[in-house]
């Protein structure tokens, strides 16, 4: 529920495309290399395997996606290791989420979509965004 409303707040923007979905880091992995989006919002919790293993396979594989990682406890330092290029407390998701999108897209220009490109690979119980 909470993963399809982000991805909801994210194509009510012209310029956002969420082109794939994901409900654990194994998946969030397949995904990026099957879509190869220019961003991708990860979550740290998440079954199978954890968002920050996931961000790290795929920087290492593809290191040209940028990812938002998001977290509910302070994870920032863990973030950056793993290699995001941005990182929101789940509390700022309503309010930062598309500024964050906006400041890790220009990091890359797209090359594979004419608009920006999307996944959300994060857990359907992720909770709810407090502002």
């Amino acid at each position: 529920m909470v993963r399809r409303s982000t991805c909801e707040l994210l194509e009510s923007y012209p310029d956002i495309e969420v082109v794939c979905e994901g409900a654990d880091g194994g998946e969030a992995v397949t995904k990026a290399r099957g879509y190869r989006p220019d961003v991708i919002l990860m979550d740290v919790r998440m079954p199978t395997m954890n968002g920050l293993e996931a961000t790290r396979i795929i920087k290492r594989e593809i290191p040209g996606i940028q990812i938002i990682v998001v977290s509910g406890q302070d994870a920032l330092q863990e973030a950056l290791s793993a290699g995001a290029s941005g990182y929101l407390m789940k509390t700022e998701v309503g309010t930062r989420l598309v500024t964050e999108l906006q400041k890790v897209k220009a990091l890359r220009p797209s090359e594979e979509y004419e608009r920006n490109a999307v996944s959300c690979p994060v857990r359907r119980s992720w909770g709810t965004y407090e502002s």
